[in-house]
């Protein structure tokens, strides 16, 4: 028994250093994290030791452009989906042909971990333009200048939502998505994924004030009761007429149905709060 024991514990010793060996191995040198700065523009490379890169390019702080894919190197040159930059090295320093302009990238982190896969998207996320988050049971939801709702599924390369397909990439806690518009850059703000969503919370936490996507001056505060029946108040900024209406409502799964023919999306993930007009 002590032989089998010892045998045992010897192979999960060799298994945990190759898993060990296998993650430290860098074939191209690239791997990590790589920051430029020139003027008001900052420069952000990553590069994993697979073969997946993503490139964000701010402006004074800001997201301007962002990229993702798969790269290829040699001792000369990165190539990737898009473009192929001429590479030098000056010590520590990494030198990019940027589209004949050069960069001095320094190597701010040797991390850049590949986590694309559907469980780790399960969280909330947080870009410029709001909030998105994933529940474990695939409910989607998004807030901010593109409310949505909708069920998704993933895969190694793409996220399913109802009908649509994305492109998408997760390196250690940034997750990045192509549709229509581009690329969004987005940074973790929870990791569980736990649908929270209620009728108690409902009627436990009134009022519920919903601020408009456009330019944000529209109003509205609801109160919900536990008999099914709801208030809303509305008001615009900068106008101090108020204006008041009642009804009922009906409560399934995220949708909250009010007797006036609208809609409320209403999701709950990881105590994150979202409700919009739909």
């Amino acid at each position: 028994m002590k032989k089998v024991a010892y045998a045992l514990l010897t192979l999960i010793i060799a298994l945990v250093f190759v898993s060990c060996a296998t993650e430290g191995e860098d074939p191209t040198g690239l791997r990590g994290v790589w920051k430029a700065t020139d003027e008001d523009m900052s420069y952000k490379f990553t590069f994993t030791s697979d073969g997946h890169y993503a490139y964000e390019c701010y402006y004074e702080d800001e997201l301007d452009y962002a990229e993702f894919g798969t790269f290829e190197s040699d001792e000369s040159h990165i190539y990737t989906d898009s473009y192929d930059h001429a590479i030098s090295w000056d010590g520590n320093n990494l030198i990019l042909d940027y589209y004949g302009n050069e960069l001095v990238l320094s190597r701010s982190s040797k991390s850049a971990k590949n986590n694309t896969s559907q469980s780790k998207l399960y969280g909330v996320w947080k870009s410029d333009y709001g909030l998105e988050a994933f529940a474990k049971n695939g409910t989607f939801v998004e807030s901010g200048s593109y409310p949505w709702l909708s069920t998704f599924t993933a895969d190694s390369e793409h996220i399913y939502f109802d009908d649509d397909e994305c492109d998408y990439l997760i390196i250690n806690s940034t997750y990045y998505l192509r549709d229509e518009f581009g690329v969004h850059v987005f940074k973790r703000e929870t990791s569980n994924g736990e649908d929270q969503t209620s009728r108690q919370i409902l009627t436990n936490n009134n009022p519920w004030h919903l601020i408009d996507t456009g330019e944000g001056l529209n109003h509205y505060i609801y109160n919900f009761s536990e008999g099914g029946r709801y208030t809303r108040e509305y008001y615009y900024d900068g106008s101090d007429e108020r204006s008041k209406s009642s009804g009922t409502y009906k409560f399934s799964g995220h949708v909250i149905e009010l007797s006036d023919d609208g809609e409320l999306a209403y999701v709950i993930i990881d105590n994150h709060v979202f409700m919009f007009t739909i």
